[in-house]
């Protein structure tokens, strides 16, 4: 059995949605909102991977992740730091006032 903190599939989530024939075509030119810690059991290679072909599909990726929030946070974990290089905004996501900035990000 697998702990509820055994981290997310990450890139394989993606993969499943960008080989999906119905889901595909909804990416393509889309604002896509990835919303998680990034604390992904993937392989940091491959969410690097699934990332990229995310990226070169969709307008932009925004990435929300409320740990971002903390002075002390660092893209330490690998999935995160491997998915960073494909992604366009990076907000926190942490509170109210900071979905302003994830509203203001989709609005741009």
């Amino acid at each position: 059995m697998t702990d509820r903190f055994g981290g997310t599939r990450i890139a394989e989530s993606i993969a499943q949605m960008l080989n999906n024939p119905r889901w595909s075509p909804v990416v393509r030119g889309a604002t896509v909102i990835i919303a998680s810690d990034g604390w992904d059991t993937s392989d940091a290679t491959d969410l690097g991977k699934r990332m990229a072909r995310l990226q070169r599909m969709s307008h932009r990726v925004i990435w929300i992740n409320p740990r971002s929030a903390s002075d002390s946070f660092q893209p330490a974990v690998a999935g995160m730091a491997g998915a960073l290089p494909y992604v366009d905004r990076f907000l926190s996501g942490h509170s109210l006032r900071s979905m302003y900035n994830v509203i203001d990000a989709i609005a741009d």
